[in-house]
């Protein structure tokens, strides 16, 4: 769910992006309260936008939530480049999006409407690509092939939602699976732990407890055999029962998915020559442009280096990254075509990359510069730090 500004929401010149009918769909079920407060609905002619946005300002704290929600909702995901999505989706409800004057916003406020659960699904997805920084495993055989509807994602929906509720995030979890990139993606929403803010109100400071919504995001790579976990706040035990819980689901065990090292700093102690892509045929180069070290200059420091060639400096200090204990490092990935990617890496299993054709050839280029260990690598490095 989006976080937004009711200034933004209430502005005529967004609400002017509406057309009437529009207007008067979003708001139908709300005209009572309005009407409370001072907006009267026109019985013909246009909507008075400057009006209605001056209500919704005034008093925004007062008016149903649905109608807020509603409104940043649509605002939010009707935007054009969203058009034939939204359109996709109307269709698959069985919504007819032949009107040649129906915009994105009258789609989304359409679906709004008459397919909340739809939108929301599709809001759902439409935050997959904003998430980057992932924990990951790789799975000891390739999983089962699963598809949206699999039953055991229903499985996995209610050991996870058992879980909050057992730790004190509210009842109610909703689990939305799809297809994107080739793998399989779930977003689980739930409660966080109850928050206390200060809020104004009438002129008075007074408390308001909440328990605010947030997203968590699975991946699952059958062709990589990769799983991967994003856990709003980075909350370890819940990570660990994602972690059994896709055990569970993979494999058949919760205990079969292990906490095995997947990423390696190692090779920078090759210095310049772990940075080659000369066998990545997108790639012209590779910078690193961050490093963290631990017990650097002295045991207990943390040294943090930002450059546009942070190898190079760090030499030119003196710095044998042999010696060094690199904790987390972030490329920049440069292609032919003039574009750039930022990828981190920060062992043993935590990677902050692009889950889009992009990923893919950042993937491989970790791969072949042993950043991203092989299962044989894995087990090296395990019997090391044992």
């Amino acid at each position: 769910m989006h976080t937004t500004d009711l200034l933004d929401c209430a502005s005529p010149d967004i609400l002017a992006r509406f057309a009437d009918p529009d207007l008067h769909r979003l708001f139908a079920p709300h005209r009572e309260a309005l009407t409370s407060h001072g907006f009267t609905w026109p019985t013909h002619g246009p909507v008075d936008r400057v009006a209605l946005g001056r209500v919704l300002l005034r008093c925004g704290e007062q008016l149903p939530a649905a109608l807020i929600d509603g409104l940043a909702t649509v605002i939010a995901l009707g935007t054009p480049d969203r058009l034939q999505h939204l359109a996709a989706v109307a269709r698959t409800c069985g919504i007819t999006t032949e009107d040649p004057n129906l915009d994105a916003l009258g789609l989304a406020v359409l679906l709004w409407c008459e397919r909340p659960k739809a939108l929301a699904a599709f809001e759902a997805e439409q935050a997959l690509p904003q998430v980057r920084k992932f924990v990951c495993w790789r799975l000891p055989h390739a999983p089962p092939a699963l598809h949206p509807d699999h039953p055991g994602i229903a499985a996995f929906a209610q050991s996870v939602d058992a879980w909050l509720v057992e730790h004190h995030h509210g009842t109610g979890s909703a689990c939305t699976a799809l297809i994107r990139e080739g793998a399989l993606w779930l977003s689980i929403r739930h409660g966080a732990t109850l928050q206390r803010i200060a809020i104004h109100r009438d002129g008075q400071v007074d408390s308001l407890v909440i328990r605010p919504a947030v997203h968590d995001i699975v991946r699952i790579d059958a062709a990589s055999g990769m799983v991967a976990v994003h856990v709003h706040g980075d909350r370890v035990h819940l990570t660990d029962c994602y972690q059994a819980a896709l055990g569970t689901l993979l494999t058949g065990s919760a205990d079969g998915i292990t906490s095995t090292p997947l990423y390696s700093l190692r090779p920078l102690a090759r210095g310049a020559a772990a940075l080659s892509c000369a066998d990545i045929p997108e790639l012209a180069r590779v910078t690193a442009v961050e490093l963290t070290l631990l017990d650097v200059p002295r045991r207990g420091a943390r040294l943090m280096l930002r450059s546009d060639n942070a190898l190079a400096d760090l030499s030119a200090l003196g710095v044998n990254l042999g010696a060094a204990r690199a904790v987390q490092t972030r490329f920049r990935l440069h292609w032919r075509d003039g574009r750039s990617r930022l990828v981190t890496v920060a062992p043993p299993r935590t990677c902050q990359l692009p889950h889009d054709a992009d990923g893919r050839v950042i993937a491989a280029w970790l791969a072949a510069r042993g950043f991203l260990l092989t299962d044989t690598e894995s087990a090296h490095v395990c019997a090391a730090v044992a």
